[in-house]
């Protein structure tokens, strides 16, 4: 697709809509384009884009695998919402704002590498991503939300890299609804 601007949800709700490659003049996935592609399974985001917007892909229940390319600073609320068979998540360096509910009912991965820009995940970030069962945290996040991983009832580890003296920005119910896991700290944390 080879526009620099698309309105929001001009694709939404195109039920045979399979393979998006978009274009590398876009700078910008607006609010809800893609939202409810049932049939959609892969998307091309170019390094052009710098924001996926508000419900992008939500609701595309077939979508198995992104690729978040470094040139994206923001997944924005809802981005990736609903993509219950999304099992293949790359996030790369760049990122640095996980959106409320970005990541919110996604199934179908096991675990989540993010990269060391990444400063904040809000509110649900990961919410009931049931079968989540590793993270890392990088040392640069300064801000964890509330129920940003609740419900996310098959986590074994999360490897924490924030020093001791950042932890405060952990919302207390960040981990809501978690019943058993491993933390790993940094060494001399408490």
């Amino acid at each position: 697709l080879g526009y620099n601007f698309w309105s929001a949800c001009a694709f939404g709700g195109c039920s045979s809509l399979a393979t998006i490659v978009i274009s590398n003049s876009l700078t910008r996935i607006d609010d809800m384009i893609f939202r409810d592609c049932i049939s959609l399974t892969k998307v091309v985001i170019p390094n052009s884009v710098s924001s996926i917007g508000w419900g992008a892909f939500e609701g595309c229940s077939n979508l198995i695998s992104i690729v978040i390319p470094n040139s994206v600073g923001n997944i924005d609320d809802y981005a990736f919402a609903h993509c219950g068979n999304l099992a293949n998540v790359i996030i790369s360096e760049g990122v640095t704002n996980i959106g409320e509910c970005a990541f919110l009912n996604c199934q179908g991965f096991y675990d989540i590498k993010l990269p060391n820009s990444v400063t904040s995940m809000e509110y649900g970030a990961f919410w009931n991503c049931y079968w989540l069962k590793t993270i890392n945290i990088p040392a640069n996040v300064t801000s964890i939300g509330s129920y940003a991983f609740n419900y996310c009832d098959n986590f074994e580890s999360i490897f924490s890299e924030i020093p001791a003296e950042k932890l405060s920005p952990v919302a207390e119910d960040a981990f809501d609804g978690v019943s058993w896991v491993t933390l790993y700290v940094p060494v001399g944390a408490k």
